[in-house]
């Protein structure tokens, strides 16, 4: 018959060798790692100090650019062109700490490592980066601003002001509506208040048994004491259609670019006819 090896059972005094022998580890690592960052309290240090310093001046970047395009009147793209100067700065700074801190770090091998992540980010967040740089483009080129009028689709008002998200347009009715900064790139937009003058047109008719000169110069004599309607240049009356029993007539005016002056002035020019 074989040998058969009689299995003994764990004893406690075996037990409490192992618990022992575990928590020795344990304590070794602990002083290891407590040796290492001893070893690397100075570094880490002047890591910190180079940090803050970063930030401080990181802070006075953006402080200073958004200062001057605030004083060009281009507030919104000193708001994002700063936001992007603090942070590449405070990333660069953490660059250099994390180098101070391991200076074993290969920088190369971290900013190919950025690169390859900033990739993965990119995939992740595409909508976002696509706001954020067709607002960087429309504050750039600067096709409108603040305070401008402008129609986007079924969308209009004035503009409140362009984030690096979204531009916010406040409707006539006192509604703020948020517009992705890519809808509005990639859309025709039409700017009420590109220009200091535009012009508003209204139609009417007149039947044929009246005298087209007297008509015209009845509804001349009733625009005039209309503040809202400018004088440079005039009024304009013109036979437009032929109808088959009236003439239509259009009538045209120039006002100031702003919509409230077209709201006033066609409602009073149509009560003076």
């Amino acid at each position: 018959k074989p040998d058969i090896k009689e299995e003994h059972p764990m004893t406690f005094k075996d037990s409490t060798d192992k618990i022992s022998n575990g928590i020795g580890l344990a304590w070794n690592t602990v002083q290891s790692w407590a040796a290492e960052f001893y070893t690397l309290l100075p570094n880490i240090l002047a890591a910190l100090f180079i940090l803050t310093l970063f930030c401080v001046v990181a802070a006075l970047f953006k402080r200073g650019v958004a200062t001057y395009f605030k004083r060009q009147g281009r507030i919104d793209l000193g708001t994002l062109l700063s936001d992007l100067m603090f942070w590449l700065i405070v990333a660069f700074g953490a660059l250099v700490s994390l180098t101070i801190i391991t200076p074993s770090l290969n920088a190369a091998d971290l900013v190919s490592g950025l690169g390859i992540g900033s990739i993965a980010v990119g995939f992740a967040f595409k909508d976002i980066l696509q706001n954020w740089m067709s607002g960087l483009l429309i504050l750039l080129r600067l096709p409108f601003r603040r305070g401008d009028q402008i129609k986007v689709g079924e969308i209009e008002g004035t503009v409140q002001r362009i984030t690096p998200r979204a531009t916010i347009i406040r409707t006539y009715d006192g509604k703020d509506i948020v517009v992705p900064n890519t809808n509005i790139y990639t859309s025709d937009i039409t700017i009420q208040t590109s220009q200091k003058t535009r012009r508003v047109d209204i139609k009417i008719t007149v039947g044929y048994e009246h005298d087209i000169e007297i008509i015209k110069t009845m509804i001349l004599n009733a625009l005039k004491p209309i503040e809202e309607i400018l004088d440079d240049p005039e009024p304009q009356i013109l036979c437009w259609t032929l109808g088959a029993t009236s003439l239509g007539l259009k009538i045209r005016w120039w006002i100031k670019s702003e919509r409230s002056e077209e709201v006033i002035s066609r409602a009073r020019a149509i009560q003076a006819i």
